[in-house]
C-alpha cells in the first residue's frame, strides 16, 4: 500500500484547526490551574489571618480578665489580709469581728475560651493555667 502525501487547503485547515483546539484546551487548563492556585493561596491567607485575629482576641480577653482579677480581687484581698491580725481557715477576724470568707469567683473569659486557649503558645498556656489555678486557690 502506497500513500501519497498531498497538502491540500482542507487538510492544512484541519491540521491548524486541530492544533488551535489543542492549544485552546491547554490554555484553558493552564488558566484553571493558575486560578485555583490563586484561590487556594487567598483562602490560606484568610485562614491564617482569622487564626491570628482569634489568637490575639483570646490573649487580649485573658489579659483584661487577669488585670481585672488583679485590680479588683487580689489587691483588695491582699490589703485586707495586711490589716487582719489573725487569719483562720474560714473566717477573717478584723478587730474581733468575724468577716465572711471571700466568695469564690468564676472566671468567665477563661471558662468560655478554654477551647481557644490551645491556639496560644505553650508558655502562655502554662502561665495562664498556673495563674488561674493559684487565684482559684486564693479566692
Amino acid at each position: 500500500m502506497y500513500i501519497e502525501w498531498k497538502f491540500t487547503g482542507d487538510g492544512l485547515l484541519a491540521f491548524f484547526g486541530g492544533a488551535l483546539a489543542l492549544f485552546g484546551v491547554w490554555w484553558s487548563n493552564h488558566q484553571s490551574v493558575k486560578n485555583l492556585g490563586k484561590q487556594l493561596n487567598t483562602e490560606r491567607t484568610a485562614r491564617q489571618s482569622a487564626l491570628r485575629r482569634e489568637r490575639y482576641g483570646t490573649a487580649a480577653m485573658l489579659r483584661s480578665e487577669v488585670i481585672s482579677i488583679w485590680e479588683v480581687d487580689l489587691r483588695s484581698f491582699s490589703s485586707a489580709m495586711r490589716q487582719v491580725p489573725q487569719h483562720t481557715g474560714t473566717l477573717l477576724l478584723l478587730n474581733g469581728i468575724a468577716l465572711p470568707p471571700v466568695p469564690s469567683r468564676h472566671f468567665p473569659v477563661f471558662e468560655n475560651c478554654v477551647d481557644k486557649i490551645g491556639l496560644l503558645n505553650r508558655d502562655t498556656i502554662s502561665m495562664a493555667v498556673h495563674f488561674y489555678k493559684k487565684v482559684g486557690e486564693l479566692l
